[in-house]
């Protein structure tokens, strides 16, 4: 005889979805989506889980909940093959002599479950701060034994003496030596990087204007930032050693693109503006980048490489 849970078994299945798939969106144990959809209420603690549990499945598949518990009920009532039953009404009135309900058990076991844990993480830790100090004292020990192991041996205690002070010595030359390369290779990196910057910008004699390298391209992601400061404008001028391309943006970098192109060998291209001029550049090793009569060096800059100069008031 079909059952009115029929539709969600066939609703499922029409979905290309298991039972395990719907117990991971409702989160409900699997038996008893099993029993609704077989039509086993016995396998359900009740009435109100049949409820709950039906209207969680019809949810997942866009089925209308109170209608199926309706036809789920109207079949129990004159269906004598239904199995779906609601238990009796029983006694509430406390038994002293009773256990407690299975929740509050369940509830007390859970709590001591996390003692046990608890506890066993403490005793955890402990071992394993017990297993340190032993290593430490292992490390003691092992160093103590090196040093009497000589004098079981017959070696005469001022030579011991003599060896673990070299030994000790070695090992702090070591660690200055360490300490030393480290703080020069440090400062090595330093003196290139300053070198980079204080190169960029090479001043032709004559010329009043100042030109600073503020930001390297490799901390600015527009590119290398110069700023030129007492000058009324920007005056830039590539001089080119073999073609290349160029694209120039007025006021900045995130402007509109003013003019694009390409310049050819020998040739020169000038720019000026009051505020700030934005290149890019495709080959800059052919190019000698000239601002406000200061010589840029481009010999170690990579293709397209961006420049962003800008007046400074």
């Amino acid at each position: 005889m079909p059952r009115p849970t029929d539709q969600l078994r066939l609703r499922r299945e029409q979905a290309g979805l298991t039972l395990e798939d719907i117990q991971r969106q409702t989160r409900i144990r699997l038996e008893y989506l099993r029993g609704i959809e077989t039509g086993d209420y016995s396998l359900l603690p009740g009435k109100f889980a049949v409820r709950r549990t039906v209207e969680a499945y019809c949810n997942v598949l866009g089925l209308d909940s109170a209608r199926m518990m309706r036809q789920i009920e109207g079949s129990h009532s004159s269906s004598i093959e239904s199995s779906y039953s609601v238990p009796a009404p029983v006694d509430k009135t406390p038994d002293p002599s009773a256990k407690l309900p299975s929740r509050s058990r369940s509830r007390k076991e859970r709590t001591e479950t996390r003692a046990e844990n608890e506890t066993s993480r403490i005793r955890g830790r402990q071992k394993e701060q017990r297993g340190r100090r032993r290593r430490k004292k292992s490390a003691v020990g092992e160093f103590l034994e090196m040093i009497q192991a000589p004098l079981k041996k017959g070696i005469p205690l001022n030579l011991v003496i003599i060896l673990v002070g070299v030994l000790l010595l070695g090992l702090g030359t070591v660690w200055v030596v360490k300490e030393f390369i480290g703080e020069e290779t440090a400062t090595q990196k330093q003196k290139t990087s300053s070198e980079k910057n204080s190169s960029h910008s090479s001043p032709i004699q004559g010329d009043s204007s100042v030109v600073e390298l503020i930001k390297p391209s490799e901390t600015y992601k527009y590119g290398d930032l110069f700023k030129v400061s007492k000058a009324d404008e920007i005056m830039v001028t590539l001089q080119v050693e073999k073609e290349t391309s160029f694209i120039y943006r007025k006021g900045g970098p995130t402007e509109k693109i003013a003019e694009k192109g390409k310049i050819k060998a020998g040739e020169k291209k000038s720019f000026h503006h009051d505020k700030w001029i934005s290149l890019e550049v495709g080959t800059p090793s052919h190019v000698k980048l000239i601002v406000n009569g200061h010589e840029i060096d481009t010999s170690h800059d990579a293709k397209d490489h961006h420049y962003q100069i800008q007046r400074k008031p």
